[in-house]
């Protein structure tokens, strides 16, 4: 998968453009869970898009919410 396909795909399953790169690496994410692209095509596109701004969230203890409350 390149760079231009996965923005096309964001465009088709979304009707719309992506507004920011982080929205394009949270697709990404779901792709490779749902296993539509493989780990060295994960880690090719994570790569691009790092490099185009995009960040993963942090995680803390403080902003993780309990599974049972």
């Amino acid at each position: 998968m390149t760079l231009k396909t996965l923005i096309d795909f964001y465009c088709v399953r979304f009707d719309q453009s992506p507004t920011q790169v982080n929205d394009l690496m949270d697709l990404l994410a779901w792709c490779y869970v749902s296993e539509f692209i493989s780990p060295s095509g994960y880690k090719s596109l994570l790569h691009e898009l790092e490099k185009r701004g995009a960040e993963k969230p942090e995680f803390s203890d403080l902003n993780v919410l309990p599974i049972y409350a």
